[in-house]
């Protein structure tokens, strides 16, 4: 009898400590088989690695020197070259006298042209991309951006204006390409773009103040060939053609 009632706490003890309390939830939703060699994401899990960042070091934090009011986004849809351009204009505005320098998140984009504006007119900046970080920064070449120290609600806006360009992504985040088969069940792939934002995803898809503190309006449009369509949680303002895209 005693040694009945030893094999059952072991068995108890066994299914209470022998299994993972949490266990490891999968990166992806993508199937097993589809990466696979010569398969559509054969090469998730390299592209995929994750980078764990001190979450103490204020070093990957943004400064809150400025703040976004609107983003204006647009995206042009390359499916022949699984890629995609786009601009972006962020209005922002400076939260303290004395700021000289704007930093946002960009990670894995190709940063063709920096502008920054006020009242339409031009104001010559440089700017130093740091991939480690995924941040830009843009500097004034002289001056500070201006600043009520008399009324702080009167927000004092500029457009900050970034072309780039990136391939669509494989690994689930950002904007990236996943595919689906024709009706007709035939080998031949049809690719879509997708965005995946969270957590900290938006960055790879468009400059931006990539954290929860820096919430803004936003408006997207997306160039896409015209046998394609488009959704978004959002409700859709209008569509145009331009006999092109």
């Amino acid at each position: 009898m005693a040694l009945l009632k030893l094999i059952i706490l072991s068995i108890a003890y066994a299914c209470t400590f022998g299994l993972p309390q949490n266990p490891p939830k999968p990166r992806t939703t993508i199937f097993g088989d589809e990466m696979l060699e010569g398969e559509i994401f054969e090469n998730l899990s390299e592209s995929s690695e994750i980078t764990t960042l001190n979450e103490e070091a204020s070093v990957y934090r943004l400064p809150k020197t400025t703040k976004p009011f609107r983003y204006d986004i647009i995206w042009t849809i390359d499916f022949n070259n699984l890629s995609f351009n786009g601009f972006v204009m962020i209005v922002l505005y400076a939260t303290e006298p004395d700021v000289d320098e704007i930093v946002i998140h960009a990670a894995d984009l190709y940063i063709t042209s920096v502008e920054l504006r006020k009242d339409l007119n031009s104001i010559p900046v440089s700017y130093d991309i740091d991939n480690i970080l995924q941040i830009i920064r843009i500097k004034l070449d002289s001056g500070t951006l201006e600043y009520d120290e008399n009324d702080e609600t009167n927000r004092i806006n500029y457009e900050l204006i970034i072309r780039f360009e990136a391939e669509l992504r494989t690994d689930m985040s950002g904007l990236y390409r996943s595919w689906f088969k024709d009706e007709n069940y035939t080998e031949e792939v049809s690719y879509i773009a997708t965005t995946q934002f969270q957590p900290t995803s938006a960055r790879k898809a468009f400059p931006c103040y990539d954290e929860p503190g820096f919430k803004a309006m936003f408006t997207i449009s997306v160039q896409r060939p015209t046998a394609y369509k488009s959704w978004s949680c959002t409700r859709r303002n209008a569509t145009f053609s331009n006999g092109i895209m």
